[in-house]
């Protein structure tokens, strides 16, 4: 892209195309994950797990693996992130198909991290790069928690470590890297 071309406004903008509330909850949990508030459209990337929100699809998706590392978990390794987030039940199914190694369990049917919500699950996979998939569903919403939902589980990732100011340590990109945080979602109903 050349330097002559004028920057256009993302496509989330308000006046272009309405309140978009899939997208502004996703940027709202970059933000409080990063603890940037700043953060914006540059810090988030989202891939979704298609096809999604349809009634015709009865059966789980198994998406065929070397699809999926080609193309979802080789360009997930070259950005510099911990952690990849995927909302919603239908991820879990597909970290299964995948075999994706599981290495936790936490919430509902696992070890309690805290959660006020009962019914919420997070199930922790390693990816073959070292990062970590964050599996997020509880029944009714697909998408990622609330403020104080974060903050929880943001503990039980992270644990109580500080940074130099005596504050919680905020996950920051592998060094030398700009803040960054995938989201990875599907966009389905449990």
């Amino acid at each position: 892209m050349g330097d002559d071309l004028p920057v256009q406004p993302p496509w989330t903008l308000p006046e272009e195309m309405g309140e978009n509330r899939y997208y502004r909850a996703r940027l709202e949990f970059t933000r409080r994950w990063l603890q940037v508030p700043s953060a914006d459209h540059r810090d988030l990337l989202i891939f979704e797990c298609y096809p999604w929100h349809s009634k015709a699809i009865t059966a789980p998706l198994r998406p065929p693996p070397e699809v999926i590392e080609e193309f979802v978990w080789e360009p997930i390794a070259e950005l510099p992130v911990q952690d990849v987030f995927a909302f919603g039940r239908p991820w879990d199914a597909v970290a299964h198909a995948l075999r994706l190694p599981l290495t936790a369990v936490l919430g509902s049917g696992g070890t309690d991290y805290g959660s006020k919500v009962k019914s919420r699950a997070v199930r922790i996979y390693s990816l073959p790069s070292g990062q970590r998939l964050v599996v997020e569903w509880h029944p009714g919403s697909a998408g990622p928690p609330s403020a104080e939902e974060t903050e929880i589980l943001r503990r039980a990732l992270l644990g109580t470590a500080t940074g130099e100011a005596g504050g919680p340590v905020t996950p920051r990109p592998r060094a030398g890297a700009s803040n960054a945080s995938i989201r990875v979602s599907s966009g389905e109903q449990p």
